[in-house]
């Protein structure tokens, strides 16, 4: 769509642009957004602490009216993808839908690169990502559109904005050790081993399901998988420490 290869029509401009750099988790300073597509956004509470994302503060964004609304925010260095070659995006989405992210030159918008993640699921936390290793321009504004392409698609909760790599360990989870699952394949059960003095973890089938979650404490934790079928799975273990993504086979 046309419109959205330029946001200088139609924005609201809330007040100079903030310049910060990634990741964006809104438990501290957050970077001031410009909102566009007369959507609306604060900084509030986490609505759902459960699931993949039991952080404190998010971005909650009201969509507007036309089917390309959203937000964006200005870096203050350009983002190099020679090593980290993904953005990732946790949303609270309140239908399924499509998100679309947009990386620009904040200098001039005729240079950037979007695309679009399927929410697969709604009323609940999923992380989207974005793959790009074949991009080798660098940009430093971060364009989001929610509810892309839905008029009045209704409000949206964002977090953790961050870029990482294929392992699922992003900039600011490279300070958590390797979680470890025992046994993988797991029949009955798996034990999780946390290095952090508490935490939780998520079990998410591959379109993003999430299937099992709860508390970990410091040490082995045993969850039950003797109701989980057969298949591939991503566990997400979060704790004070920081954040890991581990792939999980379940054979009964």
């Amino acid at each position: 769509m046309k419109k959205t290869l330029t946001l200088c029509a139609s924005m609201l401009v809330l007040s100079m642009q903030a310049q910060t750099s990634l990741p964006v988790d809104f438990e501290s300073t957050s970077p001031v957004f410009t909102t566009f597509g007369n959507s609306t956004y604060s900084i509030v509470a986490n609505p759902d602490q459960s699931g993949l994302n039991t952080s404190d503060t998010v971005l909650e964004t009201i969509h507007g009216n036309e089917t390309w609304a959203g937000l964006f925010f200005d870096l203050s260095s350009k983002l190099d993808f020679s090593s980290d070659t993904l953005i990732k995006v946790m949303i609270w989405a309140p239908t399924t839908g499509t998100m679309r992210l947009k990386l620009e030159d904040k200098t001039d918008g005729n240079i950037f690169w979007e695309a679009d993640a399927a929410v697969a699921v709604d009323s609940q936390w999923t992380q989207l990502s974005w793959d790009l290793s074949s991009v080798d321009t660098l940009y430093d504004r971060v364009v989001l559109f929610p509810g892309w392409g839905v008029s009045n698609a209704g409000t949206f909760y964002l977090d953790n904005i961050e870029q990482g790599n294929a392992s699922g360990l992003g900039l600011r989870e490279g300070i958590v050790s390797k979680v470890i699952f025992t046994p993988n394949p797991a029949n009955e059960f798996v034990t999780i081993a946390l290095n952090a003095t508490r935490g939780r973890f998520a079990i998410v089938t591959l379109s993003g399901q999430i299937v099992a979650s709860g508390d970990l404490t410091k040490g082995q934790n045993e969850v039950s998988t003797a109701t989980l079928a057969n298949g591939i799975y991503m566990v997400r273990v979060i704790s004070e420490a920081g954040e890991a993504v581990e792939k999980l086979a379940i054979r009964h």
